[in-house]
């Protein structure tokens, strides 16, 4: 029932994010997202610069931060100092937080958008499928996060280039105020350990059935669509990307 929940959740996410754009906008918008930029890796700034003049994020939302680049992961002890020098320059009205980098992506044993929104804390890491430390901004109606729990939802603006990130960056724009009528794909996969989830896919497409169209196949990637809405599946690594058309939308791929 755990896992059911989960699942169930993470689809509902999708939905939200569909269906709310204009919503979401009006609440983290340019002036409650702040943008952390490495001051030591010229990627990020020049990430950080394009996403600035794309989104027009006020130059006072730049946060500039100073740590070593080019490594995939931090120590606890680097985060905590890279953490102290960004609670004294980050303004109490934002809401969430853009990191313009593409390394580093972890912190010891926590993702670093979650280091960064709720702080290192072993508590958050948990081998296998064991349960971790519930985070109270789960499943809320806030739509302020950090007012409501002092919690900063954050992402990683990252790709495998340069290039890759700012054509991430671009779809992310085009993508404002769509609502295209696309398809659902969930896809049971050979993948034995992650296609557990495989087993509610009836039940998600009874629920989201008449809110857009959901197909459900038996194969480890799909090709040659053309309508792809988002794409539900739980290989590590995806074929045929290129030979399908996702439309822009604020999820493409889970």
């Amino acid at each position: 029932m755990h896992i059911q929940k989960i699942i169930l959740s993470c689809i509902c996410i999708v939905v939200i994010l569909l269906l709310s754009v204009s919503r979401l906008s009006a609440e983290i918008s340019n002036q409650t997202l702040a943008v952390l930029v490495n001051e030591n890796d010229p990627e990020s700034i020049e990430i950080a610069n394009y996403y600035k003049s794309v989104r027009l994020i006020p130059e006072k939302n730049i946060i500039y931060l100073n740590f070593a680049p080019n490594t995939k992961s931090l120590t606890i002890n680097e985060f905590k100092g890279i953490e102290q020098q960004l609670n004294k320059k980050v303004p109490k009205s934002i809401q969430a937080y853009a990191l313009a980098w593409r390394k580093p992506w972890r912190v010891g044993c926590m993702s670093i958008t979650s280091a960064f929104s709720l702080g290192f804390s072993p508590d958050y890491c948990a081998k296998s499928c064991k349960l971790t430390k519930p985070v109270k901004y789960f499943n809320s109606l806030s739509h302020q996060s950090y007012t409501d729990f002092k919690i900063r939802p954050s992402m990683l603006l990252s790709s495998n280039s340069l290039d890759g990130v700012k054509e991430m960056i671009t779809r992310g724009v085009q993508a404002d105020y769509t609502r295209p009528a696309g398809i659902a794909y969930l896809l049971s996969t050979s993948d034995k350990n992650r296609n557990v989830r495989a087993g509610y896919f009836s039940e998600i497409k009874k629920r989201f059935q008449k809110i857009f169209k959901v197909e459900i196949f038996k194969a480890d990637a799909i090709a040659n669509k053309r309508d792809v809405l988002f794409y539900f599946t739980g290989r590590k690594h995806i074929k045929n990307i290129k030979k399908i058309h996702i439309y822009p939308v604020l999820l493409q791929i889970i």
